[in-house]
């Protein structure tokens, strides 16, 4: 078993196409097929099946890329590191949305200030999306929100954060010293979307208070909710990091709930075992060394 068919397989898996495998490894469709073909008579098993127009994993084919695809990603990331050691190098980072949106720009812009060399990706989207590109060698690592959900990644906490439920100056419960929660559960909610890291902490302490979670506002963009609560349109409950300076302006006014426990870590992410590059070590160095104490 060659590195070189595994790397083309692994593709072919993720893209769930040989066509699209070629492109993505700038290969010829025969050379794709090929590859697949000779995997399957070296262990005698199908990897594939015709279905429609494309093709269909099959259950040999997904066991194959369960071990395969951390040797691939590792080697990939070792020949990054080295290539790196006389060269630039590049880096490809994730991030949740609201890291993407209030964190990240600024880690990224000094990263390039001290490593102009290094080509940086940067790709930022659900939390449950951007776990999943790093579990498939996408990403070299990821800043999320809240845990992991896959025993194959390292988890490592680097800040704590928290939750503020706010609303605009002039909704009915701005003047309000402390919130009851009868007074939550008659609020229009606006919050994140489904499967985000900040709306399962949002559901989670609202099922604790016994609150139906029935939102009248659900949205991907954080400031599109805090535009909504600012304009008294509800109750949004958001990461305290992105909220504060719009509180501090007057913009939006937060909600005290005696007895919320809303806090959380957010946590760095990458494959158990992998060799992290110069450049993604570099850059892990900066989240360590100085947004702990920025953002801490």
């Amino acid at each position: 078993m060659k590195l070189k068919t595994l790397r083309i397989f692994t593709a072919v898996y993720e893209e769930k196409s040989i066509t699209g495998a070629a492109r993505r490894l700038g290969l010829t469709q025969p050379q794709v097929s090929l590859a697949v073909r000779e995997l399957e008579a070296e262990w005698s098993v199908r990897l594939t099946e015709p279905d429609g127009r494309g093709i269909r994993i099959t259950e040999a084919g997904r066991q194959l890329y369960r071990g395969a695809q951390p040797i691939v990603s590792m080697c990939a990331a070792l020949e990054a590191g080295m290539r790196s050691l006389n060269e630039g190098g590049s880096l490809r980072i994730g991030s949740s949305i609201s890291i993407g949106t209030c964190m990240l720009p600024q880690l990224v812009q000094r990263f390039e200030q001290a490593q102009p060399g290094v080509s940086v990706y940067v790709m930022i989207n659900s939390a449950e999306l951007i776990e999943q590109a790093v579990l498939d060698g996408r990403l070299d690592f990821a800043l999320i929100e809240g845990a992991a959900h896959s025993a194959r990644l390292e988890v490592e906490p680097y800040l704590d954060d928290e939750l503020a439920l706010i609303c605009g100056p002039g909704h009915l419960l701005a003047a309000e010293s402390s919130l009851t929660v009868e007074q939550l559960r008659t609020a229009r909610l606006l919050l994140r979307e489904r499967n985000s890291a900040t709306r399962a902490m949002a559901e989670a302490f609202l099922n604790s208070c016994g609150v139906p979670v029935l939102p009248a506002w659900e949205s991907t963009d954080t400031t599109a909710l805090i535009n909504a609560a600012a304009m008294g349109l509800g109750v949004a409950i958001l990461p305290l990091r992105f909220v504060q300076p719009h509180i501090d302006r007057g913009e939006v006014i937060r909600l005290n709930l005696p007895g919320a426990q809303l806090r959380r870590t957010y946590n760095i992410i990458y494959l158990k075992n992998r060799y992290l590059s110069h450049a993604a070590a570099r850059f892990l160095h900066l989240v360590d060394a100085q947004e702990r104490t920025r953002f801490g």
